[in-house]
């Protein structure tokens, strides 16, 4: 389930749709992807954080990430009023679901599934977008070399660069043949 979901949310996400499905099915594979991580006994992109930042909390985490998914999956809150949408999303944008995308796909990939083209390619682009995120010098250099100066254009052209990017490594022999590829599309 978590890799229909996942894969639904990162195409629809690619191609530039419905930023609040996308943002509903990512938040839901988020949990799923987590619970596989855990019960492989491998670290959490929740525990890489907890271990960056040992002052954070797993409840202040949880509550960043729930901040909008709970107004769309839920009519109250929990004091049981009603929902104002759009006020509940206010602050909600396109790129709110950069980071659900990239957090998800970790988590999913350390539980050891292999990942789509698509999903690869995002998180190339993740790297692009977000350089203060790099973990090492190779993310660096791959993100530079596929989308370069894509933070400097606009968020339209950012994500028609990611579909073109997409759109030509999904014929990549090496990639199609490597172990952590999963080469199923996006939408199953």
């Amino acid at each position: 389930m978590v890799r229909r979901q996942l894969g639904t949310a990162t195409q629809l996400f690619i191609d530039d749709c419905d930023p609040v499905s996308v943002h509903s099915l990512a938040c839901s594979a988020a949990e799923h992807a987590s619970f596989l991580a855990q019960s492989n006994s491998v670290p959490t992109f929740n525990d890489h954080i907890l271990q960056v930042f040992p002052e954070r909390q797993l409840k202040e985490i949880h509550k960043l990430r729930n901040q909008y998914w709970v107004a769309l999956k839920h009519s109250k809150d929990k004091s049981g009023q009603p929902f104002e949408l759009p006020s509940a999303l206010e602050g909600f944008s396109d790129t709110t679901n950069d980071h659900y995308l990239f957090v998800t796909w970790y988590d999913y990939a350390k539980a050891g599934y292999p990942l789509p083209i698509g999903a690869q390619v995002f998180q190339v682009w993740y790297y692009a977008m977000y350089p203060d995120k790099l973990a090492n010098a190779e993310e660096e250099e791959v993100s530079k070399r596929v989308f370069s100066n894509v933070t400097e254009i606009e968020r339209f052209e950012q994500k028609k660069r990611l579909r073109q990017k997409v759109e030509i490594y999904l014929h990549d022999k090496e990639l199609l043949a490597h172990p952590k590829t999963d080469v199923r599309p996006l939408l199953m």
